[in-house]
């Protein structure tokens, strides 16, 4: 009987060493995937954090710029119709310039829009790929509502320029002119100024007006669009370079 046990003992010992070397093959394997499957995870997330940043960056001047040209439009839109309500002045290109401004606001708007639209999608980009924080939420959260404080902020600056445009051409003499050219009986008063006159006085407001413009564009969407990317750079240059560390492990021989 014993022998029977040395002879089973003796059998049974190759399978037990295959079967202890298989299983540390699988589990090398399991290992070994689970491994790569994190180094690429990282790999492919820090991938989409540097398209999000990198977006982001270019962007900013360009959605600055177009926010500009749209609240100068508004403005130039202003002012021309003041004039045209107040009285025609001698300049026979006024029409064109007014319809000129008119078309461009319209363009600008939806301009405007498109690139607001664009920068809510890099802002989804930032919120799936970087990691979540009260103060990342926080930046983001001022940017997506960048375009509801540029809208509240041009329509109380646009009535501020109103009043001052109205009470600067009041200022201005006005030529009385009579239109005879009527049905018998009926006489046309028109009074109106010089066109060279009123662009002086109101290109000082003008100017004016684009200046505190650009100083708002600065203050209310490029410098929050910085602080983003401040916040995004830091992480993106620390603890985001495990990825870089996952990579050297993965292909280490």
């Amino acid at each position: 009987m014993p022998l029977n046990l040395t002879i089973v003992n003796q059998m049974a010992q190759p399978v037990t060493n295959m079967l202890i070397v298989l299983g540390s093959a699988l589990l090398g394997a399991i290992v070994g995937g689970a491994s790569t499957y994190l180094a690429n995870s990282r790999i492919e997330n820090r991938r989409m954090k540097i398209q999000a940043y990198s977006q982001l960056k270019a962007r900013k001047r360009a959605i600055g710029q177009i926010y500009f040209s749209h609240i100068e439009a508004k403005l130039r839109c202003k002012l021309l119709s003041i004039l045209r309500e107040l009285g025609t002045p001698g300049d026979p290109m006024f029409n064109d310039e007014y319809m000129r401004w008119i078309k461009r606001e319209g363009e600008l708007i939806i301009k405007s829009n498109e690139y607001y639209e664009m920068l809510l999608e890099i802002m989804t980009l930032v919120e799936l790929s970087f990691k979540r924080s009260p103060e990342l939420e926080q930046r983001v959260d001022e940017i997506e509502r960048l375009n509801e404080s540029v809208i509240d902020h041009v329509e109380n600056r646009v009535q501020h320029f109103e009043e001052r445009i109205r009470d600067t051409l009041r200022l201005l003499p006005r030529e009385v002119n009579i239109n005879l050219n009527l049905e018998p009986g009926h006489v046309q008063v028109i009074r109106t100024y010089n066109a060279g006159a009123a662009r002086s006085l109101t290109d000082p407001i003008m100017n004016e007006m684009y200046g505190e413009t650009r100083n708002y564009i600065n203050t209310n969407i490029e410098w929050p669009i910085d602080n983003l990317l401040i916040y995004l750079d830091r992480e993106l240059n620390g603890e985001d370079n495990e990825a870089l560390q996952a990579w050297r492990v993965r292909i280490s021989p």
